[in-house]
């Protein structure tokens, strides 16, 4: 392995240290890398081990990082001497060729603060992403089939379903929809739609929501996937499956609490906010994440103020039985 990255390919190196989620949009963002310099080798730079980088075929080598963030900064200069060229996206991307930063002035500021600054960024993140490291999106960019190898599961569940994903606070509180609102959201659907099934995924912390089958902790990320792919809607909170939802075509339903939809929406989707209007509040504490920055209680008000019968009102036109 080594042999290769001793050619004269442009090395080139992509970082963005963060959750899973913010693993697929850095893969959303090197496939557009790759097309842009095709005759180069890529190494991938993410926080958590997963096994779905590495079977990118655009991605040459995967270097796991750990929870770097203290001192992220210092990584960078390190890791960046090491290629022609090293993407480190930060949403606003800093490129450096031959080790070197190319940012100036206000860009390079923000850039070298930006655990301060996320709070002030406007406008749709992954394409500030795509813009400021010099590559435009298609729609290949977007596909993640490469993570499904043939799995059982497409050929096994042969009817139609829902997939919720409620990633309920115990790591992130502000962005957790109440579960008795989940809870009477499926009670709607499995009244009209009685031919539905509901599946919840994730983790097995996560609340277990009556009504549905429960798969919690029990699919790898290929299953997941799989799943994704073949659903015929997905409802969720800003996260992960917003971005699954993205890489498969599969129209999702969306709740916005801390992070806005106007940084992470995807319009394909049925993006909704809460009628606060306070939406956007990330990283404007250091607690953002656990206790609302406004009245620092343990959830986002503006999320709650989305309605079980208002969802169920919108997302009635997704439905086909």
């Amino acid at each position: 392995m080594e042999e290769l990255f001793d050619s004269n390919k442009t090395k080139i190196g992509i970082m963005k240290i963060g959750g899973i989620g913010d693993t697929l949009t850095l893969l959303f963002l090197t496939h557009a890398i790759k097309r842009k310099y095709p005759e180069s080798i890529i190494t991938l730079y993410v926080r958590d081990k997963n096994d779905f980088c590495r079977n990118d075929p655009t991605v040459d080598k995967v270097v796991f990082t750990g929870n770097c963030s203290n001192d992220l900064n210092g990584l960078v200069v390190k890791e960046a001497k090491k290629y022609d060229l090293f993407f480190d996206d930060r949403y606003l991307v800093g490129t450096w060729v031959k080790g070197e930063l190319t940012l100036e002035g206000k860009d390079k500021k923000i850039y070298w603060d930006f655990f301060n600054k996320l709070n002030s960024f406007k406008g749709n993140l992954l394409k500030m992403s795509a813009k400021t490291a010099g590559v435009k999106l298609i729609e290949e960019d977007y596909s993640l089939n490469f993570a499904i190898n043939n799995n059982k599961l497409e050929r096994l569940v042969n009817y139609p379903y829902i997939l919720l994903n409620v990633s309920n606070g115990y790591l992130r509180a502000t962005k957790a929809y109440p579960s008795r609102y989940w809870e009477a959201l499926v009670k709607m659907i499995r009244k009209d739609y009685i031919n539905m099934e509901i599946i919840q995924v994730g983790t097995k912390q996560e609340t277990k929501i009556k009504g549905t089958l429960d798969l919690r902790g029990q699919t790898s990320f290929e299953e997941l996937c799989s799943l994704t792919r073949k659903a015929q809607l997905i409802l969720c909170t800003e996260g992960l499956m917003n971005h699954l939802s993205r890489a498969f075509e599969t129209p999702a339903v969306v709740l916005f609490g801390a992070t806005s939809k106007e940084n992470f929406a995807y319009p394909q989707n049925l993006n909704i906010e809460g009628t606060l209007g306070c939406s956007g509040c990330w990283y404007s504490t250091r607690l953002w994440y656990a206790n609302c920055p406004e009245t620092r209680v343990d959830y986002c008000a503006n999320i709650q103020s989305i309605f079980p019968d208002t969802i169920f009102k919108k997302l009635t036109s997704f439905i086909q039985i």
